[in-house]
């Protein structure tokens, strides 16, 4: 099966020759499984106990074998969508639903599946052949004909190990990840699951630089006596800013945001805390950085930070949250109706035409039904699907002149999103609302192609990853517009937008405005599941630190697309900068999870 992961080979013998190493060179820890495997075999089949219930041991061999061939067949494909192997965390990662089933099976074929059928019913009928062609000579070898045997095995897997670990050690590299064993990775991965903290492997340095900025209230853009302003946030499920037209991409895909740009306020370095929508949902609304585990804050209950709808439903705001799949997933939705949504509403019971939910046209009709039912200033939250694997698209799909079709659809969601944003605005000025409403345009992270060996979002913190649009539309002229090369990140959201509004952030917030004179220039994000990474953008220098491997340092200002390692020829910076991840991250651990002392109104009022 690592075969079939390899580029075919041409007819000649030194290519041949070639492709025959490599095959060899990346199955080494899948020999030693095997080789393992057989070992206990060969053990449990001359231990007494297990002689007596030969049956049965035979039936449990023969499942675990079974499995484990399939699960070799399998994970050829799970590899080709996903570049990378399955680990416990992944799992954990991924829950359980239709939703999950609807990727899985976007992603494999019927040939997948025939192969797979041909593996339970071949391995028995091949293990009998090659039982039959073997069984004399190998009841001749005599105890001592398995110390060479050992050797040799011995000594391969140390060199193709050292091969590995030297030659293709960079994470980037798919062939290093091809080396590993599926199944090896997913039994080597399973402690994992228990660690509440999986960064506790990191030996943090003593002297930490990291602090949370001081939570003094900039200067309110609006008067006191001003009208209160609507507010309505829509984040895009998995866009990263790389692909949309408004941030520089060939793709003419958000002609009506590109057309807006100079009536708003266009954030051009802003990253998500961690590439996962249920981190996002915390760092958005309660402007805090979400926990540092696998384990979500959405699943805690009543997390003692109130959010930025828990401030503005305070000040006689009405407050809702719609999203055109299903926010069940990680606790989401009770998350959001303890966190001062009076109204919620997601897909659940309608039909679904897009890949997780329903069309994220249906958005614009829930919100302004909701918006004519009633009177006051609002708060509203609206959360898109189309863009989220398996990139479905419900009508004619239009071709955007990139090789890979999956990458095709994703920008034909990207272009929906532009048009619902247009309808939302166009709804807006038929109402009489467009003069007195902020529309805030952010994502919850972004999504990988194949830059850097990578697909999907939740294997890297790269650009395609974790760099997000911000975009905030509005006519007001006492508010500020125009392009802003500020470093910032999701938690900041809720800081910028009461700050626009005149509103006081609580001192919980761990995020300053955007548009705050004296904020810092950096922004910190991590990845919690299979790899660990930690990182920090500071300036133009961006650093990320696989947690067991390598170090990078990239200058985004002559390397946007990350391909140039600094970290060798630049120690300095590199352990500077390692310092203040390694102080992020001591501070999150002693502030998160918060102990649930006060009430989110205590820590309102304080």
């Amino acid at each position: 099966t690592k075969a079939m992961l390899l580029p075919v080979p041409k007819l000649n013998i030194e290519h041949l020759l070639r492709w025959t190493v490599r095959v060899a060179v990346v199955s080494y820890q899948d020999v030693l499984f095997v080789t393992v495997l057989a070992g206990i075999f060969f053990i449990f089949g001359r231990t007494r106990f297990f002689c007596r219930w030969i049956i049965a041991t035979q039936l449990a061999a023969w499942m675990l074998v079974l499995f484990s061939a399939m699960y070799a067949i399998v994970s050829v494909a799970i590899f080709r969508e996903l570049k990378v192997y399955l680990s416990w965390t992944h799992l954990m990662f991924l829950g359980n639903g239709w939703e999950i089933l609807v990727s899985v099976f976007a992603a494999t074929s019927l040939k997948h599946w025939i192969s797979c059928l041909a593996v339970l019913l071949g391995i028995p009928a091949l293990h009998g052949v090659f039982h039959k062609i073997t069984h004399k000579g190998l009841c001749r070898l005599r105890t001592w004909h398995c110390a060479p045997v050992s050797v040799a095995i011995v000594l391969y897997v140390v060199m193709a190990h050292w091969w590995v670990s030297t030659t293709w050690n960079d994470a980037s590299n798919w062939q290093g990840r091809v080396a590993a064993s599926p199944h090896v990775r997913l039994i080597w991965t399973l402690p994992a699951i228990w660690r509440t903290d999986p960064f506790n492997v990191v030996k943090l340095d003593a002297a930490q630089t990291f602090q949370v900025p001081a939570t003094g209230q900039p200067t309110p853009f609006l008067k006191p006596h001003d009208k209160p302003l609507n507010v309505v946030v829509l984040v895009l499920e998995s866009v990263g800013a790389r692909y949309m037209q408004i941030y520089g991409a060939p793709h003419k895909n958000t002609p009506f945001l590109a057309s807006h740009a100079r009536q708003s306020l266009v954030f051009e370095n802003i990253y998500a805390q961690c590439p996962s929508s249920a981190k996002a949902l915390v760092a958005l609304h309660c402007g805090v950085y979400p926990r540092p585990s696998w384990q979500e804050q959405t699943g805690d209950g009543e997390m003692p930070v109130p959010s930025i709808a828990d401030v503005l439903s305070g000040r006689g705001y009405r407050t809702a949250f719609f999203h055109s799949g299903n926010w069940s997933w990680r606790g989401g939705d009770d998350f959001l109706k303890t966190h001062g949504f009076q109204h919620f509403h997601d897909a659940r019971g309608q039909r679904r035409d897009a890949s997780w939910g329903v069309d994220d046209a249906s958005l614009a009709a829930d919100l302004f039904h909701w918006v004519d039912a009633g009177e006051g200033p609002l708060l509203s939250v609206l959360w898109t699907i189309q863009p989220h694997h398996p990139d479905v698209v419900p009508d004619t799909e239009f071709d955007f002149q990139v090789d890979d079709p999956e990458q095709n659809r994703y920008l034909n969601g990207i272009a929906t999103a532009d048009q619902l944003i247009e309808t939302i605005w166009q709804h807006l000025e038929r109402r009489g609302l467009a003069d007195s409403t902020v529309l805030a345009i952010v994502g919850d992270h972004g999504e990988a192609f194949g830059q850097h060996n990578q697909r999907l979002h939740i294997f890297g913190a790269y650009e395609e990853n974790v760099h997000i649009p911000l975009v905030i539309m509005h006519r007001r002229h006492d508010l500020p517009t125009g392009r802003r090369d500020t470093v910032g990140q999701q938690i900041d959201l809720p800081a910028t937008l009461c700050h626009l509004l005149g509103v006081p952030s609580p001192a919980p917030w761990q995020g300053r405005s955007l548009l705050a004179e004296d904020r810092p220039q950096a922004a910190y994000f991590y990845t919690v599941w299979d790899p660990l990474i930690l990182g920090v953008r500071s300036g133009n220098q961006k650093y990320l630190w696989r947690i067991g491997g390598a170090e990078a340092l990239f200058d985004l200002s002559t390397d946007p697309d990350e391909q140039h390692n600094l970290a060798a020829s630049n120690p300095r910076r590199t352990a500077e900068l390692r310092q203040q991840a390694s102080g992020f991250l001591a501070y999150q651990r002693a502030w998160s999870p918060p102990k649930p002392i006060a009430s989110k109104r205590q820590m309102m009022q304080r």
